[in-house]
């Protein structure tokens, strides 16, 4: 017998932003194999803004430095801004997590490198509780 999922996770909706194609696979891997979630992978900030046009997350994990030149928070301050965004969470990943920001825009961070289970928790837990900051 499967184990109970609440109906809004089982039809989750997540866009991933990670420039690194080895974590950026592995996510995508974990999140529909595992979870059965419908996953997006985009590797820039560009590509989030343009997919984003067509298609609105229930939660979004980005990583903080993507290439080139956008970094996760100005990725997310640009889909904040947009009508309709502003109440998807967002679950930050960084090997050098940028705290102040984190903390003026209530975000949930993972440090890299983590464990899968780390952050599906995150993940759930901004989805669950979106109100739920901090760092894991």
């Amino acid at each position: 017998m499967s184990p109970y999922i609440p109906p809004r996770i089982q039809s989750t909706r997540i866009l991933v932003v990670e420039d690194d194609p080895v974590i950026r696979e592995m996510l995508g891997e974990v999140l529909t194999q595992e979870l059965s979630y419908t996953v997006h992978l985009v590797s820039t900030g560009r590509a989030a803004l343009q997919l984003s046009m067509d298609e609105r997350p229930d939660v979004m994990i980005l990583d903080y430095l993507l290439e080139p030149g956008m970094t996760g928070i100005e990725v997310y301050d640009r889909l904040h801004a947009r009508s309709g965004w502003q109440d998807i969470p967002a679950v930050m990943i960084s090997a050098t997590p940028p705290w102040e920001d984190l903390r003026a825009r209530a975000l949930t961070c993972v440090p890299k490198p983590f464990d899968v289970d780390t952050l599906l928790s995150a993940v759930d837990r901004v989805l669950l509780l979106p109100l739920a900051v901090g760092c894991l």
